[in-house]
């Protein structure tokens, strides 16, 4: 699946329990310039990527906590009040092969070359056919900026899918820690408890 760059995070831009909630695309941008947060996250940046600025007060705690640095971020929405962040929308991605533009299996006799290495009379053509064919033309900067922006968008999948998980795996952790508390607070009552009945048990 593909989550949108607006879903909004259990993390919150201040302090405050009314502050906003951070999107992913605020917090992926945090992650990915870091150091370099303050000069490149430009109000153009932010405008592209439709993610908000990320106060300077906030940042380190913040990165520490998404990097795993830390456990504890004064940001992190609690466990009771998750219900306030709406549930993400993350678009299904198809599946490799799965449509009308699916290819077809290689040929075994195909997979027997490494790729790009002629064999047999096709080695013996290709200096000919290389002599006759005319020299292609340079790609102009248009084609290496379409390729600068898939590289771009490739690499922005891969770090909100790793983001992602960060954030699943923190949530679970709050969840087991939040859980653990709750148990040691209910053996400590048990403990007293047991305490009490044994002092009354003496004093008879």
């Amino acid at each position: 699946v593909q989550y949108p760059a607006f879903t909004l995070l259990p993390l919150r831009e201040g302090e405050d329990s009314d502050a906003p909630l951070l999107s992913l695309a605020s917090v992926w941008l945090l992650v990915t310039l870091r150091d370099r947060y303050e000069a490149d996250a430009t109000d153009a940046l932010l405008e592209r990527h439709s993610a908000m600025r990320i106060s300077a007060e906030q940042r380190s705690g913040l990165l520490d906590f998404l990097l795993g640095r830390c456990k504890v971020c004064a940001l992190l929405v609690p466990t009771q009040a998750l219900t306030s962040v709406p549930p993400p929308s993350p678009t299904r991605l198809p599946r490799p092969g799965s449509g009308r533009g699916s290819r077809s299996p290689i040929a075994p006799t195909l997979l027997r070359n490494l790729p790009g290495t002629p064999s047999g009379k096709a080695a013996a053509a290709a200096p000919k056919a290389a002599a006759a064919a005319p020299t292609p033309e340079r790609k102009g900067p248009s084609a290496r900026a379409a390729r600068r922006q898939l590289a771009e968008e490739a690499e922005d999948k891969a770090l909100a899918a790793e983001l992602v998980d960060h954030l699943k795996a923190s949530a679970k952790a709050q969840v087991s820690l939040c859980r653990l508390e709750a148990e040691g607070a209910a053996l400590a009552g048990l403990v007293k408890e047991l305490e009490v009945q044994l002092q009354a048990t003496d004093r008879e």
